[in-house]
């Protein structure tokens, strides 16, 4: 009988939903049977990418990003989130009684896990780096502790914290595996079929608002450029102008293919897009989202290593962000250290029966 792995996916963004992918695929090519729980976007999405899976819903945290200061957001939505914790914790119990797992992986989602069955967490999210460096202090300490109430934590970065600088290293005492990057894509040469790449993705209303600024910049380019809208609920496609294609959504064999095939990617710098740019060596001006102090700590720490160009979105000038971006080297990391531990952890079971 095959051992059960249920995973527990945030909906915030596609980012959490994107860089599953990798670990699904591998349970499964290490003879796990694979169930799925999460809401909204990343639900569909999921199910796209994997027909045949089980899947359940979610309550959803609906949080939106309306201020430019991250802790006005959460505020504003603490009762949203603190309620979807409090019901997936009810959910995943239900779920377990159904499915019976052998291992539950959450994807920063704090209340699922239980108590009876090994409760694995994966983030980075470990030293939240926030304007106010108190605020800084006393949401750390809360989010470790949050942590802690799960058997292992699993950081998707390397040993020396490259991805993500001060926001994944570990204090003492939390029993964590570092992870290397996770990315659904794979690098391999090819022509290039497009000047620039924009992949657009995130919570509202922050997504349309950049959408709009990236239309009408790209309206009379003449460099050929491709632009993802990240509308996942129609698969429409068309051209702006002669030079530039627009797609409302692409599947992740897509949009490797895409990446693979531009010169510079324009995105957010949410840190599933950091992961993606590192295994695809790619050249990137990175927008992040306003209200979002983990994404602007990520493009300051990048764009201060000379890795890559940022720009604020009210500050966005295409023009500037590609002579910009020509002086910045990029990233280069090799995927792959999570495959020995699922591995690992299949071993185990084996020994078990």
């Amino acid at each position: 009988m095959k051992p059960t792995v249920l995973f527990g996916i945030l909906n915030w963004g596609l980012g959490h939903a994107t860089r599953t992918i990798p670990l699904i695929n591998a349970f499964i090519e290490n003879d796990f049977e694979v169930i799925i729980a999460s809401d909204g976007d990343a639900l569909l999405f999921l199910k796209e990418e994997f027909p045949e899976l089980g899947f359940f819903n979610l309550p959803g945290y609906n949080v939106k990003y309306p201020y430019k200061s991250i802790f006005f957001n959460i505020l504003k939505y603490l009762p949203n989130i603190l309620y979807a914790i409090i019901r997936e914790n009810k959910e995943v119990k239900k779920i377990s009684k159904i499915v019976g797992p052998s291992l539950i992986i959450s994807d920063n989602r704090y209340g699922f896990k239980s108590k009876n069955i090994k409760s694995i967490i994966i983030t980075h999210q470990i030293n939240l780096q926030l304007v106010n460096k108190i605020l800084s202090k006393a949401g750390s300490a809360l989010n470790r502790k949050l942590i802690s109430s799960f058997d292992e934590l699993w950081i998707p970065d390397l040993k020396n914290n490259l991805l993500a600088g001060e926001l994944s290293k570990v204090p003492f005492g939390i029993k964590h595996q570092y992870l290397g990057p996770l990315s659904r894509f794979k690098f391999f040469d090819s022509d290039k079929k497009y000047e620039i790449a924009v992949v657009l993705s995130g919570p509202e209303p922050q997504r349309s608002i950049l959408e709009e600024i990236i239309l009408e910049q790209f309206a009379k380019v003449k460099m050929k450029s491709i632009i993802i809208l990240g509308k996942i609920n129609e698969k429409k496609e068309w051209y702006l102008n002669d030079n530039v294609k627009i797609k409302n959504y692409a599947l992740s064999y897509e949009l490797n293919e895409i990446l693979n095939q531009s010169e510079l990617i324009i995105s957010r710098s949410g840190y599933s897009t950091i992961m993606d740019l590192a295994v695809l060596q790619k050249k990137a001006v990175l927008i992040p989202t306003p209200g979002q102090s983990e994404q602007e700590y990520l493009a300051t720490f990048f764009k201060n290593k000379n890795i890559f160009y940022s720009v604020q979105q009210d500050n966005f000038d295409l023009g500037i962000a590609i002579k910009k971006s020509k002086l910045y080297y990029g990233l280069k990391v090799e995927p792959g250290l999570f495959y020995k531990i699922i591995g690992e952890i299949n071993m185990e079971f084996i020994d078990r029966q």
